[in-house]
């Protein structure tokens, strides 16, 4: 067994120091390390840790990657007005807009303003949970990020859940000259898709498109990041297209007619019972 670890420590230590030899940067920890190992002064299993390096590696660049991205399409005060357009195949298109507040990483708010039906229907993200109040009713009452919003290809958690650094889990799966492409996959089952494939581009970490997978790895939606304009200094998409990937020709799209960066509502009106009050 002494001769086994003697032996994969020599290889590791030739290889890295290889390689830093073409980089010319003087030998790593890990050499040093694994000399130490071929010794016999290291414990064998710690010969893992100098594997395990460029994955840790990896990861941190990907929470990095996900995280710049993420600030630019949602930052973590905004308010915004928005509109939506449903197009589905032999109906007519339908039109809703909302007005739609951030404030800090968790709290997330939508309040529809048309149609007239449905003005007055307010939405709330707080604490992990999704809260809708209906005024025909007066009742507040709890949603899945899952359910569809407002019958549209996107679902209640494109809206409401902003955070994928808090969700999922990231890893660099591709990369061009041009692009990052990050492979999400969910910490938990109560997020809204299983496992999310983002294209990243490097200038300026610009959102480009998301594929949204099941568990079993069926494609279902595609978002496509459209549009990016300046908003006081914040460059991000205006216009956000969901497609489906399961019926041919349905598809949403959402755009930003206002946005502005950095303004919110106050933190009292992202409560649960605030939801009834305007």
């Amino acid at each position: 067994m002494e001769s086994t670890y003697r032996f994969a420590a020599l290889l590791l230590a030739a290889a890295v120091s290889v390689a830093g030899e073409a980089g010319g940067q003087p030998p790593s920890l890990e050499v040093r390390a694994t000399e130490d190992v071929a010794a016999g002064t290291l414990p064998g299993r710690d010969i893992a840790v100098a594997w395990s390096t460029d994955k840790q590696e990896e990861a941190l660049t990907a929470r990095q990657l996900l995280k710049e991205a993420g600030s630019r399409l949602f930052p973590e005060e905004f308010s915004a007005e928005i509109e939506m357009v449903q197009h589905k195949p032999g109906q007519e298109d339908f039109l809703s807009r909302m007005l739609l507040y951030k404030k800090n990483k968790d709290l997330v708010r939508a309040d529809y303003i048309y149609p007239p039906y449905q003005a007055g229907q307010r939405m709330l993200r707080r604490e992990g949970q999704i809260w809708m109040y209906l005024p025909d009713t007066k009742r507040t009452i709890r949603m899945s990020p899952k359910q569809s919003l407002g019958g549209s290809d996107f679902n209640n958690g494109d809206i409401m859940r902003l955070d994928y650094e808090e969700d999922y889990t990231p890893a660099i799966a591709a990369e061009t000259d041009a692009t990052w492409v990050l492979e999400l996959r969910a910490k938990n089952r109560s997020v809204t898709y299983d496992r999310i494939r983002y294209t990243v581009s490097k200038e300026g970490y610009q959102s480009v498109k998301q594929e949204f997978y099941t568990l079993s790895g069926k494609l279902i939606k595609t978002l496509e990041f459209k549009n990016p304009k300046n908003y006081g200094g914040l460059l991000r998409p205006s216009l956000f297209v969901m497609s489906s990937n399961l019926v041919e020709g349905m598809y949403t799209e959402l755009t930003y007619v206002r946005f502005e960066n950095g303004k919110s509502l106050p933190i009292s009106e992202f409560r649960p019972d605030a939801l009834s009050k305007r």
